[in-house]
């Protein structure tokens, strides 16, 4: 798991595949960021290309600590890629 200080960032990267296993590029993108308190309290756009695709989220400098969610879905015509990740906050040193 991903551990980061208040006021750091965090730096993920996704790959999206087909159903076929060939990596796409989507149509859309959506991610959703959810403190421990289950609050949603971003949406990062990611960019990238050729089926890599990545985002920077900048933890405020009075973040939760805890464990964070990411839920991150790709769409492209048909076909729908989801992804669940985490990351948790340390108290700043």
């Amino acid at each position: 798991m991903t551990q980061v200080f208040q006021g750091q960032t965090v730096s993920k990267e996704y790959t999206f595949k087909d159903k076929a296993g060939v990596l796409m590029d989507p149509d859309t993108i959506t991610v959703k960021i959810i403190d421990p308190s289950g609050a949603a309290v971003a949406t990062p756009s990611m960019e990238g290309s050729e089926g890599v695709y990545e985002f920077n989220y900048n933890v405020e400098s009075d973040a939760a600590k805890g464990v964070w969610i990411i839920f991150v879905t790709a769409v492209k015509g048909t076909n729908t890629e989801k992804k669940l990740d985490v990351f948790e906050v340390l108290l700043s040193r």
